[in-house]
């Protein structure tokens, strides 16, 4: 699969340089897009799928840096071959929770992933979302999440309506 590294440096500006140098020298780049008037903070990867061949991740409203430090842990994981079941609970991530990860539905990705769809050229890849339970321990589909918690974590697992 040709990739953006597979493009001469000097056909690329000096941000897509920085992404494509990130991901040269640490095997996958990370997006922190910012909270707005109507748009929730997320998070997400590039590379982990040319680098580990493992989806990339996505994740909703947490600090970029808290971010960052878990999308770490799954490359680190990852680098030591290390896989994560999908669709059930799993711990290793959150010091005191599960997580789960679902596989994002791709009519979501021009919406949220495009400088991976810049780096892969399309949407040929991969991507799982992370979920994080409610202090409760609900996820945001279980009928005991909070309601101000379920619209932290929009369910990109599901299609878009059309």
């Amino acid at each position: 699969m040709l990739t953006m590294l597979d493009v001469q440096p000097e056909e690329l500006d000096e941000a897509e340089k920085t992404f494509v140098t990130n991901i040269r020298e640490y095997g996958w780049a990370a997006t922190h897009v910012a909270e707005e008037a109507d748009l929730l903070g997320f998070s997400y990867t590039t590379g982990f799928w040319h680098h580990f061949g493992q989806p990339e991740l996505i994740l909703f409203s947490l600090p970029p840096e808290s971010a960052h430090q878990i999308f770490w842990i799954f490359a680190e994981a990852y680098e030591a071959k290390q896989t994560f079941p999908e669709d059930q609970p799993f711990e290793g991530v959150l010091d005191q929770w599960d997580v789960i990860l679902k596989t994002v539905s791709k009519g979501h990705y021009p919406c949220y992933v495009n400088w991976s769809r810049w780096f892969y050229n399309g949407e040929d890849f991969p991507q799982q979302q992370l979920f994080f339970p409610a202090a409760t321990g609900d996820f945001p589909w279980e009928p005991n999440a909070p309601e101000d918690f379920v619209n932290l974590q929009p369910n990109l697992s599901k299609p878009l309506a059309k």
